[in-house]
């Protein structure tokens, strides 16, 4: 139950990071949030159910327990899969540049497709 509540917790992460949060990187190379983000945090009503799908079939020769370590693995590849969908949605492969993707941001990418079209 522990690592499922990880792994659930790393793809509310990623969906956060693609969809709300505003963050930057500090020249030391950390990763903050902005103060808006404070305010867009996720409630259970907000998250789509997600399916976890645990299997363990080569236990770790390190520890007698045959014990591994799990965190959040779905916050890294969370924001790409969303900017990756996104742009299949639109099939406008490469569109989204910037995260997250706010609806101004994706009212702009429209606009630039349109106008790509016009031309």
């Amino acid at each position: 139950m522990l690592v499922e509540g990880q792994l659930v917790g790393g793809v509310v992460q990623g969906l956060g990071g693609a969809l709300l949060e505003n963050s930057y990187t500090t020249h030391a190379g950390s990763r903050c949030a902005s103060a808006s983000t404070i305010t867009s945090c996720r409630r259970p009503r907000e998250v789509p159910p997600v399916a976890v799908l645990i299997t363990e079939d080569a236990p770790s020769p390190t520890n007698p327990l045959g014990l591994k370590g799990a965190g959040e693995g779905g916050a890294k590849c969370g924001r790409r899969a969303v900017a990756a969908a996104i742009d299949d949605a639109l099939s406008m492969p490469g569109s989204v540049t910037q995260l997250p993707v706010t609806p101004q941001r994706l009212r702009k990418i429209l606009q630039r497709n349109r106008d790509a079209q016009a031309l």
